[in-house]
C-alpha cells in the first residue's frame, strides 16, 4: 500500500509504505482511508473535522475533533449535535460504498468529551434515525453491519455489564427495524431479499448471542461483583477484551459465505473468541 493513508483504528496519517500505523501500530492489512487530497484544512479543527466527514474520512475527522477537545475546546449543544449528525451521515455514505468495518473512532472521541456526552450511544441513535432515509437494500444491510461495529465500540466506553446488556437489546431492536426496512424495498444490484435476510440475520444472531452471554455473566457474578468489575475496567485504558468481540463478530459475518465444513470451523473459532471475552472481562477482579 503506497501513499499517505489514514489509520482506520486511530485516525492518524501514516506513510502507507510502512505497512502499519506509526502511531498505534495497526497493520494496514485491510481497508484504510486514503488521506484525502481534496480536503483543504483551515486551521480550525472543528471546521476541518466537518470537512473530513463530508469527504468520507471518518477516522481523521474524529481524530481532528479529539485533538481540539484535548486542547480545551468544549463543543456546545449545537456543535455537538452537528458532529453526531455528520458522523451518522458519513456512515450512511460509507455504507453505500460498501465500506463496512470496525472503527474505534467513536470511543476515542467519546473518552475525551465531557462526561455528560454519550457520543457512542448518540451515534447508535442517529444511525437508527437514518434508517427511514435509506433508499437501497444494500445501504440498509451495510448500515446494519456498521451499526454492529459501532455497538461493539461502546464496549470501549461503558464497562458496566448492565449498561452493555441494554446496548445489546437496543441493537436487536434496531436490527428488527432494519430487517423490516430491507424487506419492504425492491432488490437491487448484488442484493436480493434472501441475501439481505441472511446478512441482517447473522447480525441478529451475534447481538442475541452477546446479549445472552452478558446476561449470564451478570447472573453468575451478582450485583456486588458486577459493580467492582465495572469500577476496575473503567480505570483501564485500551480494554483488552474488546478485540475478542471484534474478532468474534467478524467470524460470525464470515459464516454468510462459508461452506458447511468451513462454517463449523468458523463457528468454533467465534465461540472461542466469545469465551476469551468472558474470561478476560471476569478476570478484572480476582
Amino acid at each position: 500500500m503506497s501513499g499517505r493513508v489514514v489509520c482506520p483504528e486511530c485516525g492518524r496519517v501514516s506513510d502507507g509504505e510502512t505497512g502499519f500505523c506509526v502511531s498505534c501500530g495497526r497493520a494496514f492489512d485491510g481497508p484504510a482511508d486514503r488521506a484525502p487530497s481534496d480536503v483543504r484544512t483551515t486551521g480550525d479543527p472543528i471546521a476541518d473535522g466537518f470537512s473530513f466527514m463530508a469527504s468520507g474520512s471518518l477516522a481523521e475527522a474524529a481524530n481532528t475533533w479529539a485533538g481540539a477537545v484535548r486542547g480545551g475546546h468544549v463543543p456546545d449543544d449545537d456543535e455537538y449535535g452537528r458532529m453526531v449528525s455528520s458522523w451518522c451521515s458519513c456512515l450512511v455514505s460509507l455504507s453505500a460504498s460498501a465500506d463496512v468495518r470496525y472503527r474505534r473512532s467513536g470511543s476515542d472521541l467519546s473518552n475525551v468529551l465531557p462526561e455528560d456526552r454519550d457520543l457512542c450511544l448518540d451515534i447508535l441513535s442517529g444511525i437508527r434515525s437514518c434508517l427511514d432515509g435509506c433508499t437501497s437494500q444494500v445501504v440498509v444491510v451495510n448500515l446494519s453491519t456498521n451499526y454492529m461495529f459501532a455497538m461493539i465500540d461502546c464496549f470501549n466506553v461503558y464497562t458496566d455489564l448492565n449498561d452493555l446488556l441494554e446496548v445489546c437489546r437496543d441493537a436487536r431492536s434496531f436490527l428488527a427495524l432494519a430487517s423490516e426496512r430491507a424487506a419492504s424495498m425492491s432488490s437491487d444490484g448484488s442484493m436480493d431479499h434472501s441475501k439481505a435476510e441472511l446478512y441482517i440475520g447473522t447480525n441478529v444472531e451475534f447481538a442475541s448471542m452477546l446479549e445472552e452471554r452478558i446476561a449470564t455473566m451478570i447472573g453468575s457474578a451478582g450485583p456486588d461483583l458486577v459493580d467492582r468489575l465495572s469500577d476496575h475496567w473503567s480505570s483501564v485504558p485500551n480494554l483488552p477484551y474488546v478485540q475478542d468481540l471484534v474478532l468474534a463478530f467478524n467470524m460470525t459475518a464470515q459464516t454468510r459465505v462459508a461452506g458447511r465444513f468451513m462454517g463449523r470451523m468458523i463457528v468454533k473459532t467465534r465461540d472461542t473468541e466469545m469465551e476469551l471475552f468472558t474470561r478476560k472481562y471476569m478476570s478484572g477482579v480476582q
